[in-house]
Parts: C-alpha cells; sequence; structure tokens
C-alpha cells in the first residue's frame, strides 16, 4: 500500500518526521482507513439488498 511505501521511502532518505508531521500522518492514515471502512460497508450493504 502507498502508506508503507511512503514509510519505507522515508527511512531510506534517514529522516525523521517532526511531531507536527507525524501528528497529520496520523490523522490521514485514519482518514484513509475510514474512507476504506465506508467503502467496504457499503459494498455489503449493495450485496445484501440484491438476496
Amino acid at each position: 500500500t502507498k502508506m508503507l511505501l511512503d514509510e519505507a521511502d522515508r527511512q531510506l532518505k534517514g529522516r525523521t518526521l517532526t511531531p507536527e508531521e507525524k501528528k497529520k500522518e496520523q490523522r490521514e492514515q485514519k482518514q484513509a482507513l475510514q474512507d476504506e471502512l465506508i467503502r467496504e460497508l457499503r459494498a455489503i450493504n449493495k450485496r445484501e439488498k440484491r438476496l
């Protein structure tokens, strides 16, 4: 996934995140997970309605 690639990329550069960057990153990851969950739930709902 992109997050893992970004993390590996950062480690290769040997650069550490500032606390602000960490917070921003965590917010983005959380948002991405929530979006993914919502998509999954909608897909499940559509399947259930068809049954």
